[in-house]
């Protein structure tokens, strides 16, 4: 006889919602001169900045990413909290000056498939 599977509902799920970090959406590639640090930079953008394990809570894949010829993890990057009064005033700048909080004059990047490439989303009418 074949047992019944519980069900679990969209209610329990969003009630199981932890609390995380800020979370940051880009490419990420080794840094040569520290094996404890991560190189990040958003999609399209040149800038890389140096990121210690230590301040990283957690790191999702989100696909592959290519710039040019070439391929980078695209992930979730999940910063743990500052604990410093400074690093919490940067932390909530970082939060409203982010594309994604939809501020105005945000640019969003959508994957162009054809193009291999993240590129600005078309504009909505």
């Amino acid at each position: 006889m074949a047992k019944k599977r519980k069900s679990r509902s969209a209610k329990r799920f969003l009630d199981n919602l932890e609390p995380a970090g800020m979370v940051f959406t880009g490419i990420v590639r080794p840094a040569i001169d520290d094996e404890h640090a991560v190189l990040f930079a958003r999609p399209g953008d040149t800038k890389w900045i140096k990121i210690h394990e230590d301040q990283i809570q957690e790191m999702k894949l989100v696909q592959v990413a290519h710039r040019g010829k070439q391929s980078y993890p695209l992930v979730n990057l999940v910063m743990k909290q500052p604990q410093s009064a400074e690093g919490r005033v940067f932390a909530g700048l970082a939060q409203i000056h982010s594309p994604t909080a939809s501020s105005p004059g945000a640019t969003d990047l959508c994957w162009d498939s054809g193009k291999q490439a993240w590129v600005p989303c078309p504009k909505q009418s």
